[in-house]
């Protein structure tokens, strides 16, 4: 069963999406559209409000999942599916994706799919966690995560800094010795919080049903 209201949301993060990418061929700024310095109102608004779209897509995948739980047999078989697709979601970004966006691999970006496979492998994991106790920790994750102090807690992990990279700060890094460098476009904290959110958020819908109402 599809859902129109979640098929036309998806479908406007997709538009805003593609609104901010555009913006790159259709203009020659050499700065940043979010510097006040320098930008013009439509430039600040075209990057501004396309901050909603990564959030936005890793929340509806958090619904979409409950939903499609509800049509298989046991949670097990969902944490399955939620473990392959991210797996193969981050395989996609690592080689795929990667490649169409410089034809080389001397740097990898970790980027939006990444952060939706990791997420989904980690929801495979929560979806077993007691409901109450999991919201109101993600909850808190991604209300309070601005206050976390990376600088300290990448100073405590030393050479192994670069697993907290990946978790919280947008830099790059060199992983071990390898020619490679890495950068973290999109971290899993608060990502992943917030894809559980869009799943427990997935009992609303059941709410609605039971009081009678459709979502065409």
């Amino acid at each position: 069963m599809r859902y129109p209201a979640i098929d036309i949301t998806r479908g406007i993060l997709v538009v805003v999406m593609a609104l901010d990418h555009t913006r790159d061929f259709w203009t020659a700024i050499q700065f940043d559209p979010l510097d006040l310095s320098q930008t013009s109102v439509m430039l600040f608004l075209t990057r501004w409000i396309t901050h909603i779209c990564a959030p936005g897509f890793i929340f509806l995948t958090g619904l979409s999942a409950y939903l499609h739980g509800k049509k298989l047999n046991s949670k097990q078989e969902l944490s399955q599916f939620l473990l392959v697709r991210g797996l193969v979601l981050i395989l996609l970004e690592l080689t795929l994706v990667n490649f169409s966006w410089q034809f080389d691999y001397n740097y990898a970006f970790v980027q939006v799919i990444w952060a939706l496979g990791l997420s989904m492998i980690l929801l495979a994991g929560l979806i077993y966690l007691p409901n109450k106790l999991t919201l109101i920790a993600c909850l808190a994750l991604v209300g309070l995560h601005g206050y976390i102090n990376d600088n300290y807690i990448r100073q405590l992990l030393g050479s192994y800094e670069w697993i907290w990279i990946l978790a919280h700060v947008r830099s790059g890094f060199r992983l071990f010795e390898f020619d490679t460098g890495i950068f973290a476009a999109y971290n899993i904290i608060p990502l992943f919080a917030l894809m559980y959110l869009g799943y427990a958020s997935g009992t609303l819908y059941e709410l609605e049903a039971k009081k009678g109402y459709t979502f065409s």
